[in-house]
């Protein structure tokens, strides 16, 4: 009865060690547990940062692009009606000389019916 009363007492002790035991056991997993979850929230946080800050550096490398195109665009189209100021400019010219040539020709031709 006394190695019965001793067995169950060694017993009693036995399982609340284990318990103990299982309880810091899972008390540690816990922290280890979220410490990891809070490293990885943090990770997530700064690789969205990343994400965030390249595109808008992209944005803003567009919107240059963008501007200069236009510009570009512009510039031709000033110079492409520049050209064609130049080319009527020339025209307008040859048809002066042309009226010229043809009202000396007919002044010409008047003096001669004259004379």
């Amino acid at each position: 009865e006394i190695q019965e009363q001793i067995k169950a007492i060694a017993d009693d002790m036995e399982e609340e060690e284990l318990e103990n035991m299982n309880s810091r056991f899972t008390s540690s997993f816990q922290k280890k547990e979220a410490a990891f979850r809070q490293r990885q929230a943090a990770e997530i946080q700064a690789l969205l940062k990343r994400v965030d800050v390249r595109r808008k550096e992209l944005e803003q490398q567009r919107a240059y692009d963008s501007k200069r195109l236009i510009q570009r665009n512009r510039n031709v189209i000033a110079g492409m009606e520049s050209k064609g100021s130049i080319d009527n400019a020339k025209t307008l010219d040859q048809i002066k000389i042309a009226l010229r040539n043809e009202m000396a020709t007919i002044r010409d031709d008047a003096t001669k019916g004259l004379a």
